[in-house]
């Protein structure tokens, strides 16, 4: 019983967390604002990147902010709930007079993992109910999910994504190298479980579960990339200049 209302629950995390990344920022912006959908232009993802070449610079931050902190919100929300579920079962606040462990078929905490919230909100970034399941990449997603894993994860992922579009100058690339490079981190036991993994409800012995849960979502950012790799072994894809320096 504690197996199944575990994965029971933590699908419940899921659909959270796939609900309201299907609420697609870019789209919801361009159609509400602009009377236009996003999607119809350049590149025709639902981006913030896609975003900056349309509607410029402030808009596509605003989506960005947005995007990760949905990300965020879904993973919180399921933190709540995993707390609330497993207080009410290590502490049922029921009637004096009533035996819990008479009427409970669960004696113990289920396991819980809110990260998975954040897995479907990637995936409802990427594949929106709402939207004809056509939505952005799901980058901007990823550091909202892996700022709850451990915030010391999103400056890494930073380093290493303007390290690489400073290096190859494209954006694809360095999105796809950040997601990947960044995931290794999690391997580090304390990264998940420490005390800046708090949300993640994992014991320095479970670090690996968090990693399990986040290997979707590289798979699916790298498979949501896949025409862009193509655009760069055919030398089509568009290129993005940064400078550190002038």
């Amino acid at each position: 019983m504690v197996v199944f209302l575990s994965i029971l629950t933590n699908f419940v995390f899921f659909c959270f967390g796939y609900l309201i990344g299907s609420l697609n920022t870019s789209i919801i912006i361009s159609k509400l604002f602009y009377k236009v959908d996003i999607r119809t232009f350049h590149s025709g993802n639902a981006g913030s990147t896609n975003a900056q070449r349309v509607f410029g610079s402030k808009i596509s931050s605003i989506i960005l902010t947005i995007d990760i902190f949905k990300s965020i919100l879904s993973v919180v929300i399921a933190f709540f709930i995993q707390k609330s579920v497993n207080d009410f079962l290590v502490n049922p606040n029921t009637d004096p007079n009533v035996d819990f462990e008479a009427v409970s078929l669960v004696n113990s905490q289920l396991y819980l993992y809110p990260t998975i919230g954040g897995l479907g909100n990637v995936v409802g970034h990427i594949f929106p109910l709402f939207y004809n399941f056509k939505g952005g990449k799901g980058v901007a997603s990823t550091i909202g999910v892996l700022a709850t894993i451990n915030i010391i994860l999103v400056p890494i992922f930073l380093l290493i994504y303007y390290f690489v579009l400073w290096l190859k100058k494209y954006v694809s690339l360095a999105s796809c190298s950040s997601v990947i490079i960044t995931g290794l981190f999690i391997l580090i036991p304390w990264i998940p479980s420490g005390i800046l993994g708090y949300f993640n409800n994992v014991s320095m012995q479970g670090f690996w579960i968090i990693f399990i849960v986040y290997l979707p979502i590289l798979f699916l950012v790298c498979f949501a990339h896949r025409e862009n790799f193509v655009r760069i072994i055919n030398k089509t894809e568009r290129k993005k200049e940064i400078k550190f320096w002038k």
